[in-house]
């Protein structure tokens, strides 16, 4: 659904934009079975994120701005 049928990262922000195509695909196949901002919790919760903890909350932030412009369209 979100996931282009080819995405190439090259750059912080492909790895972040592929990293919330795989969050929000994921979501849309439990749609209904869970709420998006304890998905999201979880799901970012069991990435490895090394010494880069930052970027969960980074990506976190965007994951709720987007949710929010998906759900008033």
């Amino acid at each position: 659904m979100y996931t282009p049928g080819a995405w190439w990262v090259g750059s912080l922000g492909d790895h972040i934009l592929h990293l919330l195509f795989g969050l929000f695909d994921g979501y849309e196949s439990q749609r209904g079975q869970v709420e998006f901002e304890p998905y999201l919790d979880t799901t970012l919760g069991r990435m490895q994120w090394g010494d880069q903890e930052y970027m969960r909350l980074h990506l976190r932030g965007i994951a709720m701005r987007v949710h929010a412009v998906l759900n008033t369209s």
